[in-house]
């Protein structure tokens, strides 16, 4: 049953392969494609990959964003503004281009940012430690640089 699978799988894989690229949708249907940059996207292969690839670069982005109607907002305004008033396609690919560049680094920087510890949080938990003295300062003498000091490299502690 599981080689049956996979005999499909490897099938339906190598069909859609043959498809031509022209059959490739943009990001909206474009039986209702309405402006004329819509069915220039449409008319167009090469601008419909990058408009797919545009759409799920802002799918990413909506959700690594920690405040997603800021996303959207700046998507409408872009349409707006910059791809609608595209003057031919060479400025329509490098617009498609750069947002999907964009909107990619956005989402990367939101997704770090979201895994990132407050500074805030772990100041409130650490006090002043009381200088190394002994045979731990020997082991963090040899731990570390001679430019760093031992004593100031250990001067912070986790509070309990």
């Amino acid at each position: 049953m599981r080689i049956d699978c996979r005999i499909g799988l490897a099938a339906a894989l190598f069909a859609v392969s043959f498809v031509p690229a022209a059959a490739c949708a943009a990001s909206f249907d474009c039986a209702r494609a309405s402006s004329a940059t819509e069915k220039r996207i449409c008319a167009d292969p090469q601008l419909s990959r990058d408009d797919e690839s545009v759409a799920t670069a802002y799918r990413l982005a909506l959700a690594a964003a920690p405040l997603p109607f800021a996303i959207r907002d700046d998507q409408r305004h872009w349409i707006a503004e910059v791809r609608d008033k595209s003057a031919n396609n060479a400025d329509l690919r490098t617009a498609l281009i750069d947002r999907a560049t964009r909107l990619t680094s956005r989402a990367v920087a939101d997704r770090g940012a979201a895994y990132a510890v407050p500074l805030a949080s772990i100041a409130r938990h650490c006090t002043a430690a009381r200088p190394i003295a002994g045979p731990a300062r020997s082991r963090l003498r040899a731990a570390f640089p001679p430019r760093i000091s031992p004593g100031n490299a250990a001067s912070i502690r986790m509070a309990r």
